[in-house]
């Protein structure tokens, strides 16, 4: 039962930071598309590589994949111990913050990665 709490928990908060990211980034003025499939990940893509490399890699590899990741486990995490491990065993800032650097950094290899092996090199 544990397993599928943390697994769901994660999922929502995971799409839900998705979903807000988007939409920030299109109030911004990034016009990253809000549906669901193919073509959205082909409109993303456009989209984003008209940021530049780094503007790249820090929107689609930090605030969509690191950070969303970050805020998934972490509240995977909270729901876990919260209600389900000892009163003891809790969440930290130290932790926290070191479990955000690491994201952080996960996301931008997982960006470089992204920009070198995008569909449209002409824009690289």
């Amino acid at each position: 039962m544990q397993f599928l709490v943390e697994i769901a928990v994660c999922t929502a908060v995971c799409v839900l930071w998705n979903l807000l990211m988007i939409v920030g980034l299109r109030l911004s003025g990034i016009r990253v598309p809000l549906r669901f499939g193919k073509q959205r990940g082909i409109g993303t893509q456009t989209s984003l590589l008209s940021l530049g490399k780094w503007g790249y890699v820090f929107v689609k590899g930090v605030l969509l994949f690191g950070w969303g990741l970050f805020a998934g486990i972490t509240a995977s995490e909270y729901a876990s111990q919260r209600y389900f491990s000892p009163a003891h065993n809790r969440l930290t800032l130290v932790s926290t913050t070191l479990a955000l650097l690491i994201f952080s950094a996960c996301g931008v290899f997982f960006g470089v990665y992204e920009w070198n092996s995008s569909a449209h090199p002409e824009a690289r």
